[in-house]
C-alpha cells in the first residue's frame, strides 16, 4: 500500500474517513473531510505510520479548522502550529473561528512570551502595525477575540470558506484587509453566525465591510440578525450571488437596497423559523419595532436579478396564531407572491402555501417546486396542484419532474354537503397523495406528500417582548 500513488492514497484515505451520513463532494471528493473529533483522531494516527502516510494525511488533518472552545486555546495552538510551520497553513480550506462565549467585551489570557516574538516577527514581515492599530501593543495583554481570529486568517492564505461569529466587532479581518493584499483573497463562502446562546444582532458597519473585502466571494450566510437601518453598500458593489438568511428579521428598505448593492444573485434564501422552540423569534426584532417585507416585495427586490436568478426559497417567520388557525384554515387575505415568469432562469421554487395564490405563475423553467407549510387535507391546495397541473398539461412548464408538498395531516374545518359534493374531499394523506397525483397522470412529474405530526409548544414561552 506504502507504493501506491499519492492520489490513490489520498481517495482511499478520504473515503475511509467519511461517516456513513458524509456524502463525498461529486467534482472533487477528496477536498470534502470531515472534522469530527474521532476523524481528525484517525487521521492523526495515520500520520505516525510513517512519512509516506504523514505527507498524505497532514494535508487533510489541516483542511478544516474549527474553534469551538470558550477560552480560544485551540487558536492559540493553531497560530503557534502555524507560526512554526507556515507550509501547514496552506492545507487549510474550510476556517471556522465561533468560541462558544460570543460575548462582545470577552477578553482572553495573552499569549506567552515565547510566542510573543513569533508573533511579533509576523506582525512586522505583514506591515500589519502602523502605529495605529495596535497589533503589537495587543500582544503583551490581553487582546480581544477578533484579534486571534485575524492572526489566523493571515496564516491561512488559501482558505475558501471563512465562518467567523456574528457577536464579535470583526475590526481585525477589516484592518488587515487594507494592509495584506493577499488576505482571504481566495475565500468565496462567509458565514456570519451567531449562535442561539447570544442575543440577536443587527448587522454594523464593520460586519457589511466583510462583504466587500473578498474578491471572488460567491455566497454569504447570515444567522440571528436583524437588518434594517443604514445604506452600507452602494448599488453593484457587491460580488456574491448566493444569498441565505437563517432567523433573521429584515425590512423592505434594506432588502430593496441590499438585493441592488448586489451585481448578480443566483440563488436567495430566506428562512425565518425553526420547529424548535428555543429559537423561535415572534414579534418585532430585539432592537425595535420593524415590518418585515412580504411575499410580493421580495420579488420586486430581486426582479432586477430576473435574467440570473436559477433558485428561490422564502419562508416567514411563523407567527404564534400558525399553530392554532393557520394549519385548519387557509387565509386568502395574506400577500401573496406575484407571478415568478419573469425570472427566466428560475429551477427551483421552495414557498410556504399560504403565499402562493390559487393560480400561481411559474417561469418556463420551473424543474422542482416545493410547497411547505399547508394542510393537505384541506381544498386549497386540492385547487392550487390542479391549476398547476392544468398549466402543466398544457405545455407551460416542460422542465418540471418533482414536486414536494409538506405539511401536516389534520382534520380540517367542517365542509358543508354542497361544497363536498362539488368538490370531492380528501378524507387520509393517501387520499390526498391519489387525488394529486392522478392531476399528473401521463407526465414525468414526481409527486411527494410529506405530512408530519404538528408541534405541541408551550406558547407563553415562545413570544418575545421587545425591550
Amino acid at each position: 500500500m506504502v507504493e501506491l500513488p499519492v492520489e490513490i492514497l489520498l481517495g482511499i484515505f478520504t473515503f475511509a474517513l467519511q461517516s456513513e451520513n458524509d456524502e463525498p463532494d461529486q467534482n472533487e471528493y477528496y477536498l470534502r473531510i470531515p472534522s469530527s473529533p474521532e476523524v481528525r483522531r484517525n487521521l492523526r494516527n495515520l500520520c505516525l505510520v510513517s512519512q509516506r502516510f504523514r505527507d498524505v494525511a497532514q494535508p487533510l488533518l489541516f483542511r478544516t479548522f474549527d474553534e469551538d472552545s470558550k477560552t480560544l486555546e485551540k487558536t492559540r495552538s493553531f497560530i503557534r502550529t502555524l507560526c512554526l510551520r507556515p507550509d501547514l497553513g496552506h492545507h487549510v480550506q474550510n476556517l471556522v473561528v465561533i468560541p462558544r462565549d460570543e460575548s462582545w467585551d470577552v477578553w482572553v489570557e495573552p499569549f506567552p512570551s515565547e510566542d510573543q516574538a513569533i508573533l511579533k516577527a509576523l506582525i512586522e514581515d505583514h506591515q500589519l502595525d502602523d502605529g495605529h492599530q495596535g497589533w503589537l501593543s495587543a500582544l503583551p495583554c490581553s487582546p480581544f477575540m477578533n484579534f486571534h481570529m485575524a492572526l489566523a486568517a493571515i496564516l491561512t492564505p488559501n482558505v475558501t470558506q471563512l465562518s467567523v461569529s456574528g457577536a464579535i466587532v470583526p475590526t481585525s479581518y477589516v484592518n488587515a484587509s487594507k494592509q495584506v493584499p493577499a488576505y482571504l483573497s481566495k475565500v468565496t463562502q462567509l458565514n456570519i453566525i451567531s449562535h442561539q446562546r447570544h442575543p440577536i444582532v443587527k448587522l454594523n458597519r464593520y460586519q457589511a465591510d466583510l462583504l466587500t473585502i473578498f474578491p471572488q466571494l460567491k455566497g454569504i450566510y447570515f444567522s440571528r440578525t436583524d437588518f434594517f437601518d443604514g445604506q452600507f453598500w452602494e448599488p453593484g458593489t457587491l460580488n456574491s450571488e448566493r444569498i441565505e438568511f437563517h432567523q433573521c428579521y429584515m425590512d423592505n428598505n434594506f432588502l430593496q437596497m441590499f438585493m441592488g448593492a448586489h451585481k448578480t444573485i443566483t440563488a436567495f434564501k430566506y428562512s425565518t423559523f425553526e420547529l424548535n422552540p428555543r429559537l423561535f423569534r415572534f414579534g418585532a426584532p430585539i432592537f425595535g419595532p420593524r415590518v418585515q417585507f412580504n411575499a410580493a416585495q421580495a420579488l420586486e427586490a430581486l426582479s432586477i436579478h430576473k435574467s440570473s436568478l436559477t433558485s428561490f426559497q422564502v419562508e416567514f417567520e411563523r407567527k404564534e396564531r400558525f399553530w392554532d388557525h393557520h394549519l385548519k384554515t387557509f387565509n386568502p387575505n395574506q400577500i401573496k407572491f406575484g407571478s415568478f415568469r419573469q425570472f427566466v432562469k428560475l429551477k427551483s421554487i421552495t414557498v410556504g402555501h399560504e403565499y402562493l395564490p390559487t393560480h400561481p405563475e411559474f417561469p418556463t423553467s420551473l424543474e422542482t417546486l416545493i410547497i411547505n407549510d399547508c394542510n393537505v387535507l384541506n381544498l386549497p391546495i386540492q385547487d392550487l396542484a390542479c391549476n398547476i397541473a392544468n398549466d402543466y398539461r398544457k405545455g407551460l412548464y416542460p422542465h418540471l419532474h418533482f414536486i414536494q408538498i409538506t405539511g401536516y395531516e389534520i382534520e380540517p374545518n367542517p365542509v358543508s354537503a354542497a361544497d363536498r359534493q362539488y368538490r370531492p374531499f380528501p378524507k387520509s394523506r393517501d387520499e390526498a397523495f391519489v387525488a394529486i397525483q392522478s392531476l399528473f397522470e401521463g407526465g414525468n412529474v414526481k409527486i411527494q406528500i410529506t405530512t408530519v405530526e404538528p408541534p405541541r409548544f408551550n406558547h407563553q414561552a415562545l413570544v418575545r417582548i421587545p425591550q
